[in-house]
């Protein structure tokens, strides 16, 4: 959460994804935005690692060594809020296209996510919300 947030604020989040169905699943991230355009201006990056500790803080988090995509160790996904996928078809492949990954029973991954806050002006007043899914399909 970011209210009254100023140019170049950031704010963080730690989440666990555990597979514990027996079929062997791929897992995709999408979601759906709401708002006034803020998404347009709010920077997110997503890391995957594995998280030592509670997901409340990040403070136990490490990266993933592989850069997936050539932002660094662990990012999937770099890019504005709005770009964002919003159906399940169109999701961010975990860990990415290419590489997509079956899980097992019992496996987890942890995802921190990062939002930055644009330094526009065109930013004043508007507003966002996100709701995040990671869907699996055997």
């Amino acid at each position: 959460a970011l209210p009254e947030a100023a140019p170049g604020d950031t704010d963080e989040g730690c989440f666990r994804v555990t597979s514990s169905g027996k079929a062997a699943p791929t897992v995709r991230l999408f979601g759906s935005t709401t708002g006034t355009g803020l998404d347009e201006y709010l920077e997110l990056t997503v890391v995957r690692g594995k998280l030592a500790g509670r997901t409340d803080h990040c403070s136990g988090f490490s990266p993933d060594a592989t850069d997936y995509t050539g932002a660094g160790p662990g990012v999937i996904f770099q890019g504005s809020l709005e770009s964002v996928p919003d159906r399940y078809q169109d999701g961010l492949v975990d860990p990415v296209e290419g590489s997509e990954e079956t899980w097992t029973n019992g496996e987890y991954h942890a995802y921190r996510f990062v939002i930055t806050l644009a330094d526009d002006n065109a930013a004043q007043g508007l507003t966002a919300g996100q709701r995040f899914v990671w869907e699996a399909r055997a």
